[in-house]
């Protein structure tokens, strides 16, 4: 609470003040801007409660290994949207994380296989 109190009192402070330029002032937001915002709401929540009921119905040790493809996501939305290049280091990092949590995935999904037929 207190970080968004002053991040307003900031705001307000440039808008009336100009003491910097620093960060701009609040601009309304527009119509067509709230169709966009919506949608982004909206598929949030889907998002979110399709996540939980996952968790909840499923089991972890097989859903636990799909949480670390946020990495892949962020990196090609990061490169297509903001020509955003990760580093070497940090390429390398996700690709352990991401080749470990595949192997994990699927020794558990082959040991679950094999207690279901049994």
């Amino acid at each position: 609470m207190a970080t968004t109190t002053l991040l307003g009192l900031y705001f307000i402070g440039q808008c009336y003040f100009k003491f910097g330029t620093s960060f701009p002032c609040w601009a309304p937001i527009r119509l067509e801007d709230c169709y966009l915002i919506g949608g982004i709401v909206i598929s949030s929540l889907v998002g979110q409660f399709s996540y939980v009921e996952a968790y909840r119905k499923g089991q972890l040790n097989f859903l636990a290994g799909f949480d670390y493809l946020k990495f892949l996501f962020a990196a090609a939305i990061g490169y297509m949207v903001f020509s955003e290049v990760i580093e070497s280091t940090t390429f390398y990092g996700a690709l352990v994380i991401l080749v470990c949590s595949y192997l994990n995935t699927k020794e558990e999904f082959k040991n679950t296989s094999k207690k279901m037929a049994k």
